[in-house]
């Protein structure tokens, strides 16, 4: 800051001043008086003087030196490195050479004039770092030192007629003695009041660049709506940079609609913002646009169409941009309240901060993108449920007067005297109806059971002949009814225990009774023109398997990674056949249980095989879920 780097300076090198008033006071009366007493007061002061300076340079080569240490970027460093160097090599002739070898009592080895001579790199590097890297401000240096030379100066005089008045008093070395401690105390509270003073009346406060960075982007990143961004960038730029109007226009797809989100002075388009055409854009503005005149020479940026900025009173246009360069919003300033125009920091600051708000409203879109999933996600778990609980309701209700028709159904047949021959078919059409139904509503049921973590299997030791002699039995009537012809294979039996058992596994028998007739009643859905079903129950290795095989349509192979998948069909078949894809889920279930497999070839217009695969029984778990 240039105004408190001045400021602080002069008052560093105040004591300097003084010791230069003192010299020069005791030199004058030495040349006066011709008095050996006072040339060596001056000679003392003189020393005082020397060390002093030497102790300046030092601090100054440590202060520098710990700022290009600590410098966060290469600019500025680059800003540093000419006023470093210009420090340690201008002094150091005139302190190595002179005043080291004064101070120590032996002669220089070169006269004092040729080792000042060093002392021109001092001004030459400080200008290389004012004109070519900018670290001060040229302009504002100037005004400021002859405000602040004024005001220094009046506070010099002041201390001058202090020191006089107590010297009169009491002597002069107890003056500036006593000069000293009241310098100490006072002028540190008396050098802030002045600044503000100075600043205050006589310019616009400038700004810490890299803490009015980092508090910008800290209150972007805390900003967690489009709106709360708005607030942010509009009032921060206000407050650093005072302009005359400044706007936040957010972009919104599609349409290319502008929305002012944030504003000062741009009350005219709270009702009506003009359409963004962005299709008349020239450039893919990834500089900020902005009036020539608005900004300082060496800015680099767009220069924008002079009719559009003055009649909208804008002079500087920054573009938000996504990752991918895509336009998200703008942030719209008018001229500065000052007449001044826009300085690089001015520019870098905005744009630094504008790079961090994009960033964070593709940040606000995605978290808002989420929290809209998340209630799709809830709202889509609740109908979800709501359909289990109704599907579950009306298929429970329906077991009821399933099992009252299919038990008159029995009576009926059981009575063939009362009967005729069609009277016995149609019992037995209700009776088969009945079972097919019942089997649909069971696996609905078990399915919405599954879905809840609450399907119970009785595993116990069962033979899976049996099973599968029973499941084609259950299947029977619609096996007649299709006109299938069923081939049976088994392995050869074998006696255990004295009972007949031919392949004993581990299982729920109903769950594999249940599984067997799904699959049967899939071949039967897609059989085509060829009716042959084979069932084979055999053995291979440790395991037991149960083999369903068709000469029906086949599966396609795009489809086999969806086939056990709930509610999936078969897009090319699911018009036409009967089912709503819960038959095969749950035979996967079933089998994952019992840990086993259920494997799928299949030739598409040639047929389809599924096989059951347990293992072979090991009573050692008799209960799963």
């Amino acid at each position: 800051k240039p105004g408190s780097f001045l400021l602080k300076a002069s008052l560093v090198f105040f004591p300097a001043l003084v010791l230069v008033v003192i010299m020069s006071y005791h030199y004058s009366r030495a040349l006066v008086f011709t008095s050996v007493e006072e040339f060596s007061t001056f000679s003392f002061w003189f020393r005082i003087f020397h060390m002093l300076l030497l102790t300046y340079v030092g601090a100054g080569i440590v202060s520098f030196a710990h700022s290009y240490i600590t410098a966060a970027t290469s600019e500025e460093r680059k800003k540093l490195k000419w006023i470093l160097w210009g420090l340690c090599i201008g002094p150091m002739p005139f302190l190595a050479l002179v005043i080291v070898p004064h101070e120590i009592g032996i002669d220089p080895p070169i006269p004092e004039e040729y080792s000042l001579l060093a002392l021109v790199i001092i001004p030459g590097a400080f200008a290389i770092s004012f004109v070519k890297h900018r670290v001060l401000d040229i302009e504002v240096v100037i005004r400021r030192t002859t405000a602040y030379t004024i005001v220094i100066g009046a506070l010099l005089a002041a201390y001058v007629a202090f020191v006089s008045g107590v010297a009169s008093l009491i002597g002069h070395l107890t003056a500036s003695a006593g000069a000293a401690i009241v310098v100490a105390l006072l002028f540190e509270p008396l050098r802030v009041r002045v600044q503000h003073a100075v600043d205050r009346h006589f310019f616009r406060v400038q700004y810490d660049f890299r803490k009015a960075e980092q508090r910008f982007i800290d209150n972007i990143k805390h900003a967690w709506t489009l709106s709360q961004l708005g607030e942010v960038l509009v009032k921060e730029t206000d407050n650093l940079i005072p302009v005359e109007r400044i706007g936040f226009f957010a972009l919104h797809q599609p349409g290319n609609r502008l929305q002012l989100v944030a504003h000062r002075g741009f009350g005219q388009l709270e009702r009506h913002v003009p359409q963004f055409e962005i299709e008349k854009l020239n450039s893919d503005l990834l500089l900020p646009a902005a009036l020539d005149e608005s900004v300082e020479a060496g800015i680099s940026h767009e220069t924008a169409d002079g009719e559009v900025f003055r009649r909208w009173g804008l002079a500087l246009v920054y573009s938000l941009l996504s990752r991918e360069s895509e336009i998200l919003a703008f942030l719209v300033l008018g001229k500065k309240r000052s007449d001044a125009r826009f300085t690089m920091e001015d520019v870098d600051l905005v744009k630094n901060a504008c790079t961090q708000a994009g960033l964070s409203i593709e940040r606000i879109k995605l978290r808002e993108k989420l929290f809209l999933e998340q209630i799709e996600s809830g709202r889509l778990r609740e109908l979800n449920q709501l359909k289990s609980d109704f599907v579950s309701y009306v298929s429970h209700e329906l077991k009821t007067p399933l099992t009252s028709i299919k038990m008159f159904a029995e009576l009926l047949r059981a009575r063939p005297r009362k009967l005729d021959n069609k009277g016995i078919d149609y019992a037995r059409i209700i009776e088969g109806e009945s079972d097919r139904l019942d089997r649909m509503v069971t696996t609905i049921l078990d399915t919405a059971k599954i879905d809840r973590g609450i399907n119970v299997y009785d595993v116990k030791e069962i033979d899976l002949v049996d099973a599968a002699k029973t499941a084609l039995a259950i299947m029977q009537y619609q096996l007649d009814k299709q006109g299938f012809h069923v081939e049976f294979f088994l392995s050869s039996s074998r006696k255990r225990n004295g009972i007949a058992s031919v392949l004993p596994v581990l299982a729920d028998r109903d769950a594999v009774i249940q599984a067997i007739t799904n699959l049967i009643s899939n071949a039967i859905k897609y059989s085509g023109k060829r009716k042959l079903l084979k069932v084979s129950v055999l053995r291979s290795g440790k395991r037991a398997l149960c083999r369903i095989q068709d000469k029906g349509v086949g599966i396609p192979s795009e489809v086999l990674p969806h086939l056990f998948e709930k509610f999936y069909r078969d897009p090319k078949h699911s018009r036409h056949v009967e089912g709503i894809g819960l038959g095969l889920p749950l035979v996967k279930h079933i089998m994952e249980v019992h840990k086993g497999t259920v494997e799928v070839e299949s030739i598409p217009d040639k047929g389809s095989t599924f096989t059951l695969a347990f293992h072979m029984a090991n009573p050692t778990n008799k209960s799963l879920r």
